[in-house]
């Protein structure tokens, strides 16, 4: 009865010093089940023959690139912080201060480092009516890139990567989180280690690479151009609803091929790549990109995907 007794009050000692740590943790970070939050919206404009390009740099926050229809590039940051009281949040809302500014053609956005006990949440929206380059760095949240540009650089820890319009150059990459491209004309590295990833778009050079290490992929190209295709899946099928040039290898979990093309269409190379799911190559609907579409972009107006 006595050693009952004391392994009784033993595991009641080690509830009381994990609910213990579990308080202190909360009061360090800032939150509770009960938290408080406070918001607060920063707002620019700058002319468009200013900014070429777009730097972003944020944390636990979204980053948005949106196609505007004015002549302005708009740009709002949204922050939110929490507090174990109102009174707390709101003063803690203060310490958080995002910047925009221009230097060299460049549109940096960025946020300052947070003191130590801080929870805050920092997203950044920006309307543009074009863009020529995008690099968007965050470390917990999506990231969306629907204007007209050229080069796309994303990298997310957490989140999903969606892009939209460009033409020339995509680097994609997060570690949790889908990733989704469409309507777009580039050489694409896309990356996750636990997402889907959809694709519709027409390669350019020998250097496109999708990979995911969790989950399925789903491409779309255009017929009649001529893709090198390198396809393979650890656990899971390979399809190709492409026609295909004769007697390349087709297996039920690879590929390795050449899709037939006219004698017009430049050569891409593509490569394929998940452990653990199917992977799914289909035909681009044809269609035309329209000045609408992709105002900023002549290469774009008259070609057919």
């Amino acid at each position: 009865m006595a050693a009952h007794d004391l392994l009784k009050r033993r595991n009641t000692r080690m509830i009381w010093k994990t609910c213990s740590f579990l308080l202190i943790l909360s009061l360090l970070s800032g939150c509770s089940a009960v938290g408080f939050r406070a918001t607060k919206t920063h707002q620019w404009d700058f002319p468009p023959m200013s900014v070429s390009d777009i730097d972003v740099e944020t944390y636990n926050g979204v980053v948005k690139i949106e196609r505007s229809d004015t002549d302005l590039i708009e740009v709002d940051s949204i922050v939110n912080v929490g507090g174990l009281t109102q009174e707390l949040a709101d003063q803690r809302l203060l310490e958080v201060i995002p910047s925009a500014e221009v230097s060299d053609g460049v549109l940096k956005l960025r946020v300052n480092e947070l003191p130590i006990g801080i929870s805050a949440s920092v997203q950044f929206v920006v309307r543009v009516p074009q863009v020529k380059g995008v690099r968007a760095r965050t470390s917990n949240g999506s990231i969306s890139v629907h204007a007209p540009s050229n080069v796309v650089d994303a990298k997310t820890s957490n989140g999903k990567i969606s892009v939209r319009g460009v033409t020339g150059k995509l680097t994609l990459v997060t570690s949790n989180g889908a990733i989704e491209i469409s309507d777009t004309v580039a050489e694409v590295i896309a990356k996750t280690s636990n997402g889907n990833i959809t694709a519709e778009f027409v390669p350019v050079g020998s250097s496109n690479e999708l990979r995911t290490s969790n989950g399925r992929i789903d491409v779309a190209f255009p017929e009649n151009r001529l893709i090198s295709i390198n396809a393979s899946t650890s656990n899971g099928a390979v399809s190709c609803e492409l026609p295909l040039e004769p007697g390349e290898k087709q297996k039920k979990t690879s590929l390795m091929g050449r899709t037939i093309g006219s004698d017009e269409s430049p050569e891409s190379d593509v490569t394929l790549r998940t452990s653990n799911g199917s992977i799914r190559i289909r035909q681009l609907e044809k269609r035309s990109i329209t000045d609408s579409e992709v105002k900023s972009e002549e290469n774009f107006h008259t070609l057919e995907l």
